[in-house]
């Protein structure tokens, strides 16, 4: 199993509406979540480990912009001082 779909299947866990790893990167690289899937990518950005993420956008050209734009898109119910970090370093949320 690649890492996106890895990554996917701990986004899809308990949700009704599963994406693909597939399904993800293409949501990443648009820019927009639809809106089936705003659940999964919350849960995505609370919940996967950060060494994950950074292996999904190194192996699928994922850029920091592109991951900040959802993160900024999504509730702030799913935002956490971990991934603030992450993101941004030092600075914190910028938006």
């Amino acid at each position: 199993m690649n890492i996106a779909d890895s990554i996917a299947v701990s986004a899809n866990v308990s949700l009704k509406n599963s994406m693909t790893g597939s399904e993800m990167v293409e949501i990443f690289h648009a820019g927009d979540i639809p809106a089936q899937y705003i659940a999964n990518i919350g849960v995505m950005f609370a919940e996967v480990h950060t060494d994950r993420l950074a292996s999904l956008f190194a192996e699928s050209n994922i850029s920091f912009d592109e991951a900040q734009r959802l993160y900024e898109a999504i509730s702030d119910f799913y935002h956490t001082p971990r991934m603030e970090k992450f993101l941004y370093g030092n600075m914190g949320k910028t938006a």
